[in-house]
């Protein structure tokens, strides 16, 4: 509307000019130029001109001569020629006014004296010798009436109208006030503006931004053209930038602005660069959210289209494919040989079959056969005629032993060794095929020993032949028992068969005594822990259940009880156990068995540890009082657990109740058992969660009790297809428990081993679970969790459902260090509760690493509250509701560090809002208790780390003195054109950033002698950058050279190194090199050219970073160089491989998390994660502080704060 309006004007203001043009008139000695409709001054003086160059008459004063206008003789006031004056100036006369003469009056001239001929000035009436004053406005009248011509800035009729002050010369025409406008003023009355200009004195220009050529005048505002915006259209509109606002801000800018100059902005999740135009390496995409596949090279590649350079065993444009033979999500695992033509399915690696194969995979020989190409048949003797795929050894029948039951028992032959040796055989041995007898006893011969010798012979080989004669004759008597076993019978018989019946006859005792144990042991109830002054319980009830079903005995074959043994070594309720050690289970009557069921892995290592500790004598907690003996206050965890070893926590967590306690017939039936997965792993009856409309009410999942709130979780299997079908109960069991987090601590494959099935859409994608609608409205993935965003719907209703998945779980053990758990644990709790109903939590089997997330939930929230926690007490609760929480010893450890860490840390995130009263409040002292604690805890490291840090020391020739030594674990390894024999080792460690794995390499500057084995290292790595922390190493001998000057090249055995002239700032040295590698004869050469960033900003006395402003832009341009010219990690380097590389490691990894939703930042957890793998980080009290520094510094580009820097130091 207003553009519309400022329209209507304009074309209004050209008809006022269109109208005004044609009663415009202009002064004497001027003439009107048609085209601008403007006064233009004649070029000639005298001319009264009608255009530049022709003078249509003269002036007053002239007279035409030619085509000029010269001026009349002196004394003229008019002629029209030079001889003839029309009349005389005032006091002359004459025919040429050449003489003087004297007018009666001051006021006209004359001929005579007493005569006036005509007025002058501004009277009038000549015959009154013009006394009579004109109007004080006229310069001459006629009368007083009738000005004829007005005093200079005056028009009208009696003049009295003023001429507009932007009249130039402050004079117009006197009939209509038209005139010849000053500068920058037009219209008839010179009252408005030139075209594009605006202002008092119009004398500014309006915007060149402007949609038309006006503005209005008092302040300039116009409709601007498309791309700006503004009063004056100055400022370009939001999105745009550039001289012309032609330039649109990059997605990747936080709100989609920029800095309208050059498009620099705060960058968005997932993107870097100055203008925020760059994906972060791992994403692709217009809006970076496609995750790069797993399958690309180093993880990166392109940002347009995801195409990359594959990594081994993966193929396709974008790396998504697994090339033929290889399988699963990371193309790790091979097709099994059984697969026809060596094809599989790449997911899940079913196939055809080749003959003789069988299996979803075709991983297992058909029954009776064995072999790698299962060509082999398994023996006869084997129980159900099945064997060992590789080696053919199995259970024997009765009457056969051996690895493979392919020989017969002592005493038997034949096909099936079904029939007796003869018993004349000497030693009832004989040929286990034709039953030929080794020897015969005395008196007997023949193949089988079925002839008699003659009377009296001892020994014959027929019956008329005789070599020994006994003394005494006796009437032939059979003997009953056998002599000493061949010693061949014992290297097949005792190897084998033996073998087995002594283990199965130690194990079915075991067996009895523990059922009588632990029957005995079921009787002695455990109180409940209660929290006396409220009378709420602070963990679930403690309460063993004595009215279990007992299990009745069934014999089985001592031949069959191997199989029995060897499937059960997972099966968890100890009274449960019939002799034999098969696991039984009675409902109305029904006999269910488990044996179709999985076994997992740590809960087999579990059931062996409680059966030793059992038949140790040990003893579980079995009173409230001698559980709350470990509670322990938070004041003192730190001491309490460093002075505690491996031993200890081995030995109270054996005490902890193990097993199946309470009853669990729910889980047994026969409609219910295929929805479990693992043997022994059931949800008790009583706290077992419920899930409506479907077949049956049955879940594996069960209530857990959190701190002071009954149920607050729900811990449950990692959903799988074959227990669940399509998931529809589980989302049901989501939707009716009101559900508002999920929370998964495993990934779907390790060690290519299905863990759990993905039961969610995809991102951006939806699908029905039965009347369950689910959407995946976002993921977002980070270094050590991915976090998903649903939105569930179930006819009108809909739910916003949070799933935080944890990714930082190994394969096998625990994290490499606590922080990721205790902070995971945070990003849980920032999820909106809307519901408030109880948190799932799941890993595969729903105990060990469900149980320690939980457990570390309910201890924080414990010690919080009551700065007390009770750890044993914790976990012998929780395993009331569900069997076996907390699996492993080495779960049960972690824990408790996990507990110092996040109750004696001050480790809680702080929210950038409120980061300065944060600060406001820490003293010099605080700084240094908090880095004291930081600087001397050490994380649990493996042992296997442990060995290796310490094999890695003996590389003497490739650490510097002082160097902080890595293990194995997070080592890169170096492989291009190494040798035979050869180390792979280099001081190097691969340190995660907040977003991505792998993101940086921590190295140690190199020595002169592992210049080779660094440059190795950065084009193997493909690396997308350099970093070196060390300000200036020239003259330093330990430190090998790898940057060459301008026009230099360095080489360096394979590697030649060229680079550019360095480009100097206040804070760092920038160059490029390249970097040549010349293979091996029949391998590719190689080149890289990398941009090397040098950091010189370094305070050598305080060993910090002198600016904390320089620093952050420092980390800025690391970051824009590594997203412009590669995807691989970044090579940060300093003296000791940690210090001063660490420092930048830390700050990075805070300002990326500064950048999340939350906006919240724990300085202190940040520092550990990088100490864990480069325990000499931040290595002072100075760095320490100066992270806080940094972060203000981070703040102040969007708010202002106060200066409290010197809070930190004295």
């Amino acid at each position: 509307m207003q553009k519309a309006v400022y329209f209507t004007r304009a074309i209004l203001f050209f008809l006022l000019l269109d109208v005004n043009s044609t009663q415009m008139t202009c002064n004497k000695g001027s003439y009107l130029e048609p085209h601008n409709e403007t006064c233009i001054e004649c070029a000639y003086k005298g001319c009264d001109c009608i255009n530049l160059n022709s003078c249509g008459k003269c002036l007053p004063g002239y007279y035409m001569a030619g085509v000029l206008c010269e001026p009349c003789y002196n004394k003229c006031e008019s002629c029209s020629n030079a001889t003839a004056c029309d009349y005389c100036k005032p006091g002359y006369t004459g025919r040429n006014c050449d003489f003087a003469t004297t007018c009666s009056s001051n006021y006209c001239t004359c001929s005579s004296a007493n005569t006036c001929g005509a007025c002058i000035g501004a009277y009038y009436n000549t015959s009154n010798n013009c006394q009579d004053k004109c109007n004080e406005n006229c310069s001459s009248c006629t009368a007083r009436t009738n000005c004829s011509s007005c005093n200079p800035g005056r028009y009208g009729t009696l003049c009295e109208r003023v001429c507009s002050n932007r009249c130039r010369n402050g004079t117009c025409n006197k009939f209509d006030g038209t005139c010849i406008c000053s500068e920058n003023f037009a219209g008839p009355n010179c009252d408005q503006c030139n075209v594009g200009m605006f202002g008092v004195n119009c004398d500014e220009s309006c915007s060149l931004r402007c949609n038309t050529t006006f503005c209005r005048r008092a302040d300039g505002y116009c409709t601007c053209i498309a791309n700006f915006e503004g009063d004056s259209c100055e400022n370009c509109i939001s999105g745009r930038y550039g001289p012309s606002c032609e330039h649109i801000c990059s997605s990747g800018c936080v709100a989609g602005t920029c800095n309208k100059a050059d498009g620099k902005c705060l960058c968005r999740s997932y993107f870097l660069g100055e203008k925020c135009d760059v994906c972060i390496v791992g994403q692709f995409g217009a809006n970076c959210e496609t995750n790069c596949s797993i399958g690309c090279h180093t993880r990166a590649c392109s940002i347009i289209d995801g195409n990359c350079s594959c990594s081994h065993n993966f193929t396709g444009p974008k790396c998504d494919q697994c090339r033929v033979g290889m399988y699963g999500p990371f193309c790790n695992h091979t097709c099994s040989v059984g697969c026809v033509n060596n094809i599989c399915d790449t997911e899940n690696g079913t196939c055809t079959c080749y003959q003789n194969f069988t299996g979803k995979t075709c991983d297992q020989c058909e029954v009776g056969k064995y072999g790698m190409s299962c060509e082999y048949n398994c023996s006869v003797g084997c129980v159900f005629n099945t064997c060992d795929k590789n080696d053919g050894t199995c259970a024997c029948l009765a009457h056969f032993t051996g690895p493979a039951c392919d020989v017969c028992v002592y005493g038997l032959f034949g096909h099936n060794c079904s029939s007796e040796c003869s018993p004349n055989c000497a030693q009832q041995a004989c040929n286990q095929v034709s039953g030929k007898c080794s020897s015969c006893k005395d008196g007997f011969y023949g193949s089988q020993c079925e002839m008699r010798c003659m009377n009296n012979c001892a020994k014959c080989t027929s019956n008329d032949s005789c070599s020994e004669v006994v003394a005494t004759t006796h009437p032939y008597k059979e003997e009953t028992t056998k002599g000493p076993l061949p010693l061949a019978a014992i290297g097949g018989g005792a190897g084998g068969g033996v073998a087995v019946i002594l283990l199965v006859i130690v194990i079915v005792t075991l067996c009895r005594r523990r059922h009588g144990r632990q029957k005995e042991s079921t009787e002695n109830a455990l109180p409940a822990v209660v929290d006396e002054r409220n009378n709420v319980p602070v963990y679930a009830t403690i309460q063993r259940s004595s009215d279990s079903k007992e299990l009745k005995n069934k014999s089985v074959s001592v031949a069959l009880n191997l199989a029995v043994v060897k499937g059960s070594t997972a099966t968890t309720k100890h009274s449960d156990m019939d002799k034999n050690g098969a696991s039984l289970k009675t409902y109305s009557g029904t006999l269910m068995n488990e044996n179709n069921l999985e076994i997992d892995e740590d809960e087999a290592e579990a059931r062996i540890h409680a059966i030793r500790f059992e038949e140790h004598g040990g003893v579980y907690y079995n009173s409230a009082n001698e559980i709350q003996k470990g509670k322990v206050r938070v004041c003192d965890l730190p001491k309490f657990i460093a002075n505690k070893d491996t031993t200890f926590f081995e030995e109270e967590f054996e005490k902890l109740p193990y097993g199946l306690i309470k009853q669990y017939d729910q889980s047994q039936l026969e409609g219910n058992m295929a929805m479990n997965r693992y043997k022994g792993i059931y949800p008790y009856d009583e706290s077992r969660v419920k899930v409506f409309g479907g077949h049956t009410d049955y879940i594996n999942a069960s209530f857990i009790d959190g701190y002071k709130k009954r149920n607050a979780f729900i811990a449950t299997l990692g959903p799988m297809s074959k227990q669940l079908g399509d998931f529809s109960s589980f989302w049901r069991m989501i939707w009716q428990q009101k559900v508002d987090t999920i929370v998964m601590v495993t990934n779907l494959v390790e060690e290519g081993k299905d863990k759990c099935e993905q039961y969610w859409p995809n991102v951006e994608s939806s699908t029905m679970y039965g009347d369950i609608r689910v959407s995946c409205t976002n993921e977002d993935t980070y270094a050590e969790f991915i976090r998903r965003t649903f939105v569930i719907n179930l006819k009108k209703e809909k739910r916003n459902l949070y799933h935080l998945h944890f990714t930082a779980w190994p394969d096998k053990g625990i994290p490499e260090d606590v922080t990721s758990i205790v902070e995971f644990r945070q990003k849980v709790l920032n999820v909106p509760v809307v519901l408030g109903g109880p948190t799932v939590v799941h890993c595969s089997a729903g105990i060990g690493r469900t149980g320690t997330y939980i457990a570390l939930d309910i201890l924080i929230r414990e010690g919080e509250a009551e700065n007390m926690v009770d750890i044993p007490g914790c976990v012998v609760t929780m395993r009331q509701n569900r069997p076996n929480m907390v699996q492993t010893v080495e779960q049960y450890e972690y824990l408790h560090h996990a507990l110092v860490h996040a109750l004696t840390f001050d480790c809680k995130p702080v929210a950038r809002d409120t980061f300065q009263k944060y600060m406001d409040g820490i003293t010099h002292d605080m700084i240094t208790r908090k880095f004291t604690q930081l600087h001397t805890t050490v994380s649990q490291r493996p042992s296997e780390e442990k060995e290796a840090e310490s094999r890695n020391r003996n590389h003497r020739d490739k650490n510097r003195d002082g160097a902080d030594i890595p293990g194995d674990e997070n080592r890169p390894r170096l492989h291009l054109n190494l040798k035979p024999g050869a180390s792979d080792y280099i001081n190097a460690v691969y340190i995660n950033s907040f977003r991505k794995a792998k993101q940086w390499i921590l190295a140690q500057t190199p020595l002169p002698g592992t210049v080779n084995d660094f440059l190795t290292l950065a084009l193997q790595e493909n690396c997308s950058c350099i970093v070196g922390m060390e300000p200036d190493t020239e003259g330093d001998k330990t430190v090998g050279v790898y940057i060459a000057a301008d026009n230099q090249i360095i080489k360096k055995g394979l590697f030649a190194v060229s680079g550019s002239d360095p480009v100097d700032n206040e804070y760092m040295t920038t160059r490029s090199m390249t970097i040549s590698y010349r293979a091996a004869p029949g391998q590719p050469s190689k080149e890289h050219t990398i941009q090397h960033l040098q950091f010189t900003d370094w305070d050598m006395d305080r060993n910090e970073p002198r600016s904390p402003s320089n620093f952050m832009r420092f980390i800025k341009d690391v970051e824009a160089q590594a997203s412009l010219h590669s995807s691989g990690p970044v090579l940060i380097h300093c003296l000791t491989g940690a210090g001063r590389g660490g420092l930048l490691c830390v700050v990075a990894m805070l300002t990326e998390m500064m950048m999340e939703v939350e906006c919240e930042v724990s300085v202190v957890n940040a520092i550990r994660k990088i100490k864990t793998r480069r325990r000499g980080a931040v290595p002072n009290q100075e760095q320490f502080a100066f992270c806080h520094e940094c972060i203000l510094e981070y703040i102040s580009s969007f708010d202002t704060y106060s200066n409290i820097v010197n809070n930190l130091r004295m």
